[in-house]
């Protein structure tokens, strides 16, 4: 029995050799050898992209209504010069030409109704001044270009006239802006033959992106 199991081991021994001296050959040969990376195949798709800004503009006026103050002609005969007070009008657009406005005046001066009886400027401008028939506005701005016909300071009394039948040019822009105001300012004055009554009238101005 002893003699068999000898004879078994004799055949383990050189059987454990040889897998190892296989195992050792074999990393020998992946070191030399390394196993090469799969290749990958590779391929690109492009994909436009497209979105649109259209082109937008507004405009608004901090007041829909104003009154001339003081009384053009008081109870007691004195004349004054009228003025309202600063009416900021804004304007957002962003259009890349920039934007332009007009002003046109709905009732052909300050009238009482829709009587004769009427107060405005006769010349393009003017200066208002007591004992005078002046109606007009003027206007500042830091933020757009003014038409020279109204662009007067609001501390003097220079106006420009407000024509009925045919919207003037106001002020423009050459480039497109977001809360860009001008300061606009509606004057008056008349003589002492001026018919008493309420005297109105309305203002449009309109906004155009440009061209």
């Amino acid at each position: 029995m002893t003699e068999k199991i000898k004879k078994h081991q004799d055949i383990i021994i050189p059987l454990g050799i040889g897998l190892a001296l296989t195992i050792v050959g074999l990393l020998g040969f992946l070191q030399i050898n390394p196993l090469s990376s799969p290749v990958s195949a590779a391929t690109t798709v492009t994909i436009g992209v497209t979105a649109v800004v259209q082109e937008y503009m507004s405009m608004t006026a901090n007041t829909t209504t104003v009154a001339l103050r003081p009384d053009l002609l008081d109870t007691n005969g004195v004349l004054g010069i009228a003025s309202s007070t600063d009416i900021a009008i804004t304007v957002n657009t962003n259009s890349a030409d920039g934007y332009r406005m007009t002003i046109q005046d709905d009732n052909g001066g300050l009238r009482i109704g829709s009587t004769g009886n009427y107060i405005l400027l006769a010349t393009a401008t003017g200066t208002a001044a007591t004992g005078t028939d002046y109606y007009g506005v003027q206007a500042v701005s830091s933020d757009m270009t003014l038409n020279a016909q109204y662009a007067w300071a609001t501390t003097t009394n220079n106006i420009g006239r407000i024509a009925s039948t045919t919207a003037t040019a106001f002020a423009s822009s050459t480039s497109s802006g977001i809360g860009k105001i001008a300061y606009m300012r509606v004057k008056a004055t008349c003589d002492l033959a001026q018919p008493n009554g309420d005297y109105s009238d309305t203002i449009t101005l309109t906004g155009y992106s440009t061209p």
